[in-house]
C-alpha cells in the first residue's frame, strides 16, 4: 500500500466559541465606566447632530446608563444574518477599513455593554420600521445551543408610539445598560462619578467637539459638554509651539522612506534607519525622494505635500495653570489622536526634570498605519511595537521634545526667556533663567548693603500692601514706579550701558535690536547737529518742530503699525505719535459709543489696567506683578494715569519713535 494512500477519511468539527467565553473574556479587560461610555459614542460622535447621555445613581450605586442620538439610518443592516449583522461579534462592514470612520474592528459596543451590566437594550429606526432589541446576558449564558447563545433574549418590531417614549428624536437609536455588574464602579467613586465622565469624553472627543461645535449638541445628564482650546495655541505656550510632518515614501525594494518636514522654516531632513537619526537633506536629493511613490494610498493629512503624521510640541513653563501646586506636569508625554480621537499616549524617560514642562502629541488618520503602531481592539494605540515606522516617529518626537526642554540653568532657557519676554508673557520668579535671576539679587544686594541692609522703599510699599492691603494708596504704587524711572536716568553712563544690556534680554516689552541701533544713530545724529550747527540752524530747526506740532493737530489719523516678524508671530511695533492720537481721539470715541454704564466702567477700568502695564514694561517688573497693585489700577481713572505714562516712560521720546507698550495697546484695541 503506498504511504500517500488515504485509509480512513474523517471529519473534525471545530465549532463556535459560546457567548459565556465571549461574555468571560470580555469581562476581563479591564472596562470603567468611561472607556464603555467612549465606545458606545464612537459611531454617533461622526455621525449625529444630537447625543444626550444620562447617568442614573441610585443607592450609591451606579443604576442605569442611557445613549440617544439622531443618527438618521439607526443600526445599519439590522435585519442582516452573520457578520453583517451589527451586533454580531464578529461585525464586519466596509466602513472598518475606511480612514474617515473611528470603529475598525466591530467588537466596542458589544465588549462595552457586557463589561457593564447584565442588561443591554436598543431602540432604534431602520428604514421607518420601529425595532426593540434586548440581550440579557446572564440568559444568554445559559443557552446550550452554541449559535442560539448569541441571539438576543427579545427582538419586536414596535411602534413609533413605544419609540418615542424612550427615544426623544424622530430617527437614531437609544442604548440602555442596567443591573450594572457590581464590581464596575466602587462606592467612593460614585461622588465623582459624572465629573470623571465628563474629562473622559472630554480627553477623548474634545478636538472633534471643537470641531464640530456648530453642528454637534453633546450633553451629560442635561449638561452640554463643550470643546476647549488646546494648549498649544495659548498665548502663553503658541510662541514655542512647533510641528513636524512625516511624509512616507516607498524607496528601493519599497522599504519606507521617512522624511520629516518643518513647515516654518520649509527644511526637510532624512531618517537614516542605520544610526537611527534624521539628516538635512536639499537640492537634487530632495528632488528624487519627494518625487517617488507614495508609501500608503490614503489617509494624507495634507494632499498638498502628502504628509501622514503631524507632531505637535510646546513649552508650557509660562502658563499659569502649570504653576499651581496640583498641576500634574506632561512630562514629555506624547498624546496619539486618529481622526481626532484620543487613543493613548507615548511616555518618555524624564527623570532630570527638563522635560517636566514638555507637551507633544502625534497625529494621523490612515487605519494601516496605525495597525502598524500597535492599534488594539479597545481603541488603545500601545506604539509598542519595534519597526522602521515606531523607530522613525519615536526619532522625531524625541528630538522635538529635546528642543523644548526647559532648564533654568540652560542657554536654551534663556532663549526662551527672552522669547518669552517679547511675546508679552508674564514670567513668574521661579521660571527665570538663573543667569537673569542671580543678577537681579546681586542688585538687590548691593541696594540693601547701600542702605544699611535696610528694605528699599519699593519692597517696604510691598510688605506694607501684604500686611495692610487697604492702607496703601496709588500714590504709593506710583511712587514706585516714578523711583524706578528716576534710577534709570540718574544712572552714571558706565552703569547705563550695562544696565539697558540686561533690559535688553529681561524686559517684557524690550524692542529689537533694529529698533536699539536706530536709537543710537538718533542720538549720534542729534549730538552732531549740536557741536557742528551754529544758533540760526537751531532756530531754523524750532520752527520746523513747531509746524510738525501744528501738522500733528491737524492730522489725527493714526500711521499704519509697524510690525516686525518674530517666530512664529509678529510684534507690532508703535510711535509714540500714534500712542498719543490713540488716548487722545480714539478711546474717547470707543467709550461714547459704550451705552450701558457698567459696561462703560469695565472697558475705563480695563484702561487704566492697560496703562499699567504699560508702565510696568518699561519699569521692567515683568516678574513681579501684584495682582492687588492690579486692582488699584483698575479702580483708578485711566485719565488720572495718562499723564505718568507720558512722565515716566515717554518724556525722551520724540514722536516718530517707537515706544514700549506700543504693542500691548494695538493689541487691547483690536481685541
Amino acid at each position: 500500500m503506498s504511504a500517500n494512500t488515504i485509509q480512513n477519511k474523517m471529519s473534525l468539527s471545530i465549532g463556535a466559541q459560546h457567548i459565556r467565553s465571549k461574555i468571560k473574556q470580555a469581562r476581563n479587560n479591564n472596562y470603567t465606566p468611561e472607556t464603555s461610555l467612549n465606545e458606545l459614542i464612537d459611531y454617533p460622535i461622526l455621525m449625529a447632530n444630537n447625543i444626550d447621555i444620562s447617568v442614573l445613581v441610585a443607592d450609591n450605586r451606579l443604576y442605569k446608563i442611557q445613549i440617544e442620538d439622531d443618527c438618521k439610518e439607526g443600526f445599519i443592516n439590522l435585519l442582516e444574518s452573520g457578520p453583517c449583522n451589527p451586533f454580531n461579534y464578529g461585525h464586519e462592514k466596509v466602513g472598518h477599513e475606511e480612514d474617515g470612520e473611528i470603529s475598525e474592528f466591530g467588537t466596542g459596543m458589544k465588549q462595552a455593554a457586557v463589561s457593564t451590566g447584565d442588561k443591554f437594550t436598543v431602540f432604534t429606526k431602520v428604514k421607518n420600521k420601529y425595532y426593540k432589541i434586548v440581550f440579557e446576558f446572564p440568559v444568554m449564558m445559559s443557552e446550550k445551543d452554541v449559535m442560539k447563545s448569541y441571539n438576543p433574549s427579545e427582538f419586536e418590531e414596535i411602534s413609533e408610539e413605544v419609540y418615542k417614549r424612550y427615544h426623544k428624536y424622530d430617527t437614531g437609536s437609544t442604548l440602555i445598560i442596567e443591573e450594572i455588574l457590581p464590581d464596575v464602579l466602587s462606592g467612593s467613586s460614585i461622588k465623582n462619578l459624572a465629573t470623571e465622565l465628563e474629562n473622559s469624553i472630554k480627553k477623548t472627543y474634545g478636538r472633534i467637539i471643537l470641531k464640530r461645535k456648530e453642528d454637534l449638541n453633546l450633553k451629560l445628564n442635561d449638561k452640554k459638554i463643550e470643546g476647549e482650546e488646546e494648549i498649544y495655541y495659548k498665548d502663553e505656550c503658541k510662541p514655542f509651539t512647533q510641528k513636524k510632518k512625516i511624509i512616507i515614501k516607498k524607496g528601493l525594494n519599497e522599504k519606507p522612506v521617512f522624511l520629516e518636514k518643518n513647515e516654518e522654516e520649509n527644511k526637510f531632513r532624512k531618517y537614516n534607519e542605520e544610526t537611527g537619526n534624521y539628516k538635512i537633506i536639499k537640492g537634487k536629493e530632495l528632488k528624487e525622494i519627494l518625487a517617488l511613490e507614495n508609501y500608503f494610498p490614503t489617509g494624507y493629512l495634507d494632499e498638498e505635500d502628502n504628509s501622514m503624521i503631524n507632531i505637535i510640541g510646546t513649552g508650557t513653563q509660562f502658563c499659569p495653570e502649570m504653576n499651581r501646586k496640583d498641576t500634574i506636569y506632561p512630562k514629555g508625554e506624547t498624546e496619539i489622536y486618529k481622526l481626532s480621537r484620543f487613543h493613548g499616549s507615548i511616555n518618555q524617560d524624564s527623570s532630570n526634570g527638563a522635560k517636566n514642562y514638555v507637551k507633544m502629541c502625534l497625529e494621523f488618520e490612515s487605519k494601516e498605519l496605525g495597525k502598524i503602531f500597535g492599534a488594539n481592539y479597545n481603541k488603545t494605540i500601545n506604539f509598542r511595537k519595534d519597526n522602521e515606522f515606531t523607530k522613525a516617529v519615536k526619532q522625531s518626537i524625541k528630538e522635538l521634545g529635546s528642543s523644548l526642554e526647559y532648564d533654568t540653568s540652560n542657554n536654551k532657557a534663556e532663549k526662551a526667556y527672552k522669547k518669552a519676554i517679547e511675546f508679552g508673557i508674564n514670567v513668574p520668579d521661579n521660571k527665570v533663567p538663573t543667569k537673569f535671576r542671580n543678577k537681579s539679587e546681586n542688585n538687590d544686594k548691593e541696594e540693601n548693603s547701600k542702605s544699611g541692609d535696610q528694605p528699599s522703599e519699593k519692597e517696604n510699599i510691598v510688605l506694607t500692601t501684604i500686611e495692610n492691603e487697604d492702607k496703601m494708596s496709588i500714590e504709593e504704587d506710583i511712587e514706585a514706579v516714578q523711583e524706578t524711572a528716576a534710577n534709570e536716568r540718574n544712572t552714571k553712563p558706565d552703569q547705563t550701558h550695562s544696565k539697558n544690556k540686561e533690559e535688553q534680554e529681561t524686559q517684557e516689552e524690550e524692542e529689537d535690536e533694529e529698533e536699539d541701533e536706530d536709537e543710537d544713530e538718533d542720538e549720534d545724529a542729534a549730538a552732531d547737529e549740536d557741536e557742528d550747527e551754529d544758533e540760526d540752524e537751531d532756530e531754523e530747526e524750532d520752527k520746523d518742530e513747531d509746524e510738525d506740532d501744528s501738522n500733528e493737530k491737524e492730522e489725527v489719523k493714526i500711521d499704519e503699525p509697524n510690525k516686525k516678524k518674530l517666530g512664529p508671530g509678529e510684534q507690532t511695533r508703535q510711535t509714540k505719535r500714534n500712542v498719543k492720537l490713540t488716548f487722545e481721539n480714539e478711546i474717547p470715541k470707543r467709550i461714547q459709543e459704550i451705552e450701558d454704564e457698567e459696561e462703560r466702567k469695565e472697558y475705563e477700568a480695563d484702561i487704566s489696567e492697560l496703562i499699567y502695564e504699560m508702565m510696568m514694561d518699561k519699569c521692567d517688573r515683568h516678574g513681579n506683578r501684584q495682582q492687588f497693585v492690579v486692582k488699584r489700577f483698575r479702580n483708578t481713572p485711566w485719565q488720572e494715569l495718562l499723564p505718568d505714562l507720558w512722565e515716566y516712560c515717554y518724556n525722551n521720546k520724540l514722536d516718530d519713535e517707537y515706544v514700549t507698550g506700543g504693542s500691548r495697546l494695538f493689541k487691547f484695541m483690536n481685541k
